[in-house]
Formats: structure tokens, sequence, C-alpha cells
């Protein structure tokens, strides 16, 4: 039995490298479909557990889809488990239904129900691990996938022999280092039966036509591809996994309560930015995947302006930034702080300016004219001194000879409620004189208009107006 022989030193070298073992303290869970891959795995590992004394079972999923055919396979599962001694778990699925219900692919659905049902039994049976036979083959057939989708780093690692899946319950692939080829001769070395699953011929899935129709060819081109393949993700994986280690320390870095630095965010290098982002999305998105990279790069190219906004993607998280703050989900609201407000160019607490410009002053630049609001206000109806606030309940002023409540201002202009609450409120000694966007205040028009209030919002200010208008004032 030299290919038997040859594949359990292979299948026990790939425990070894990898520190499976540590993972298999509590048993196992192993993944059978009847199918070569799987059960040349529940051989090998069958022989391997009673030497090491790991309690394990087999688990088989009918997924509702191949009728007649997927009964046999079921049946063929009992039977052989019953032949091993080996407990089996038969979990049922109607993967066509889950399917249309999250407008998945079948395959796409029937990876993820099944990953959910291996879990769920694993954590019953009180396992720390769930095997998959999942070969080099398919590794080769995964990372070839990945690159023609335009896969980054991490999709080139293609499949990993070790991964987490809940709970402390690991993925582990013990099969991952030999070909679909050297199954093929184990099994039929060790005389060992399997079923076949018909639609692995259905060339119109792209992994089957892969597998079919381009990989013989690849063999032309070089002995074994799977050696090669799998030593490039071995290489990668070491790369990622250094990239990855940077990233959680920036990340920590980074992190402000429940917030990140959206300034240093955006300084990273957009590998690091884009792995931040991954690790701030996984701890802040409550379970949500990560949008795809054409949401991403909105994200990025939106964070580059300044000013406060809100991004929502297609899973309904937001992103959400104020000040100097990223926030997953909402932020808290920003509220304008009391603050003085004295003749020229204020600068507000959000980064929006508020002016009080007199005769003396120079005319707007033409940016800044474009850009803000203005309105004429007479000087000598002003009573103590200005300051700004945010809105408070219930508040109102009248201008165009009707009192308005700003409540109902507010929402006649749509504003959003983060918008309602950074709005500057100016007041004087008798109450609010203007809020931005609306009129000032009915007894601000009389006399003589000599004064003009500018309102330029946060949004609208960068570097070079700030430069231009408050230089502006020291020179005078």
């Amino acid at each position: 039995m030299i290919a038997y022989a040859h594949a359990e030193a292979l299948f026990r070298e790939m425990l070894l490298k990898e520190g499976m073992d540590a993972h298999l303290s509590k048993g196992a869970l192993l993944a059978l479909s009847g199918g070569k891959d799987s059960v040349l795995l529940l051989s090998l590992f069958s022989r391997y557990a009673k030497e090491k004394s790991i309690p394990f079972s087999a688990f088989h999923l009918h997924h509702g889809i191949r009728g007649a055919e997927a009964d046999a396979d079921r049946d063929f599962c009992k039977t052989l488990c019953e032949e091993l001694g080996v407990p089996l778990t038969v979990a049922h699925a109607d993967i066509p239904t889950v399917a249309q219900k999250t407008g998945e692919g079948l395959e796409a659905a029937a990876r993820r129900e099944r990953y959910r049902l291996l879990a769920e039994t694993a954590r019953e049976q009180g396992f720390s691990a769930v095997l998959t036979a999942h070969s080099a083959t398919d590794n080769l057939e995964t990372v070839l996938l990945n690159l023609l989708r335009g896969g980054g780093g991490n999709a080139l690692c293609g499949i990993p022999p070790v991964r987490p899946l809940c709970d402390g319950i690991f993925v582990l692939r013990p099969l991952l280092s030999l070909s679909a080829e050297e199954i093929t001769a184990a099994l039929e070395d060790a005389s060992l039966p399997c079923v076949f699953d018909r639609t692995n011929d259905d060339v119109t899935y792209t992994r089957n036509y892969l597998r079919r129709e381009i990989l013989p060819r690849l063999s032309r081109v070089t002995d074994r591809p799977e050696r090669s393949v799998t030593r490039m993700t071995e290489n990668l994986r070491g790369d990622m996994a250094f990239l990855e280690t940077l990233a959680n320390k920036e990340y920590l870095a980074l992190l402000d309560g429940d917030s990140l630095n959206a300034e240093d965010f955006l300084a990273l290098p957009e590998p690091l930015r884009y792995r931040v982002l991954r690790l701030f999305y996984a701890a802040k998105a409550k379970g949500a995947a990560l949008p795809e990279r054409v949401h991403i790069d909105a994200l990025f190219e939106r964070l580059a302006h300044k000013g406060d906004f809100t991004i929502s993607f297609p899973s309904g998280v937001s992103l959400t930034r104020q000040g100097t703050g990223l926030f997953c989900g909402d932020a808290p609201l920003f509220t304008q702080p009391r603050a003085t407000v004295k003749r020229g160019y204020n600068l507000l607490a959000d980064g929006s300016i508020l002016g009080v410009l007199d005769e003396s002053s120079k005319p707007l630049p033409q940016i800044v004219y474009t850009l803000s609001t203005q309105r004429p206000l007479a000087s000598g109806t002003i009573e103590g001194e200005l300051y700004v606030r945010s809105r408070e309940t219930g508040d109102a002023y009248r201008f165009g000879g009707v009192t308005h409540k700003l409540k109902k201002l507010y929402s006649d202009a749509h504003l959003p409620t983060d918008r309602r609450a950074s709005l500057p409120v100016l007041c004087d000694g008798r109450g609010i004189l203007w809020v931005p966007g609306f009129g000032v205040r009915d007894d601000g028009g009389f006399g003589v208009r000599d004064l003009t209030l500018v309102y330029l919002s946060a949004e609208n200010v960068n570097n070079d107006i700030l430069k231009l208008l408050f230089d502006d004032m020291q020179e005078r």
C-alpha cells in the first residue's frame, strides 16, 4: 500500500507542521460527504485518532438538491461509519430555498449553511475542531478563481490549513498537501469505496470548468502545479501575517474609544489602511461583512476632503466622520458649545466659520462669497455681546413678520439630525438673532445695516480658506 502510506505520511506531516494537534485537545467533528477526499480523511484520521486517543465523530449534510442521489450518499456515509465504528450526525437543509431567501448562488448558500451546521454540531458535542478534506488541488482551483476575480494578497493565499470558526473551534485541513491524483491513488491502494457527485462534471460551474479543462493543461506547463501553488501560498501567508501584525498595531494606536483618528487613518499606506478598516469594521459592525472594494474606495476618497459626513454601505452599516473621529454606525451628535462671537471671522468648534464684517472689512474673496451664506445686519439692534450655541428645546425667533420654531424650520428644510445639532445659533442679549440658512431677526434690519453676517460650513473650509481669511485679519 505504497500510495496510501505516502498519503498518510503527508497527512501526518501537515498535522505536525501546522500545529493542528493543539486544536484537537477536545476532539473533532469530521465533515463527510462520501466523496474521495472525505473518505480518505475519515480513514486516515480514524487511525490517527485511535493512536492518540482523540474523540471524534463524523457529520454529513443532505443539501436537498440531488434527490435520490443525495439520499444514496447519506446512506453510504451511514454504512461506512457503522463499519468503522464512528458516530455520525446527519443534518438536512433545503439549500435552494436558503439561496432564494438570501439571494446567493447555490454553491455559496451551501457553503455558508454547511459551516453554520458544522459549528453548531461541534459546539453541541463539545469538540474543539472541525476537519474538512480540502486538497492541494482544491487550493490551486481557489487561487485561480481568486486571481480571475482580481483578488488581493489575502485572496491569493488560497485555503488556510487552520482557521478559527467560532467559540474556540478551529477548522483544520490536514489533506491540503495532497493532490487529487494522490488521493485517488491512495483510495485505490487501500480499496476504499466512495460516492461520486455527478454535478462535479457540470462545467457550467466555473470551478468544475477549471478542474476539467484548465488544470490538465497546466500540468503540461509545469509538473505538479499544485506543489508550485502550495509553495506560493505558504510564502504569501507569511507576508500577509506580517502585514496583519502591523495593521493590529496601527489599529490600536488609532483607536480612541469608539472611533478612529480619521487624519492618521487616512495617512496610512493603503494596504495597512484597508486592514485597519477591516479590524475596525469587525469590532464595530456587529458581524456585517466588509463591503465591496468600490464602496471602500468611495470612503477613502470622501475622507480625503475636509468636513463631516456619513456614508452608508449596502449592508446597512454606516461610517461617520465627525471632527477628527471616524465612527462605525452613528457618531455621537456634535453640539455647538457656547462661544463669544467678535467682529471679523470666528472659527467655531466644528470647523465652520462665522463672520461679522463691518465697513472696514475687505471684500469677501470670491471663493468665500460663492460657498458661504450672507445676511445684512444693523449693528444698532445688537444688545450686549454676540455668542453662538446649539439649538435648545423650544427655540423660536421672529423674522419675516412670523415667529418660527427652529424645530419646524429644520424639519421643513430637511436638515439631517447631525446638521441640526451642529448648526450654530447666533444670539445676543435678547435671544436668537440669526440661524444660518434662515432670516435675520426682524429688528436686525432696522436702521443702517452696516454689518454683514457670513457663515461658511465646515465641509467648505480648507487650509487655503483658513489662510486667506485669518491672514487677512492679522494684516489689518
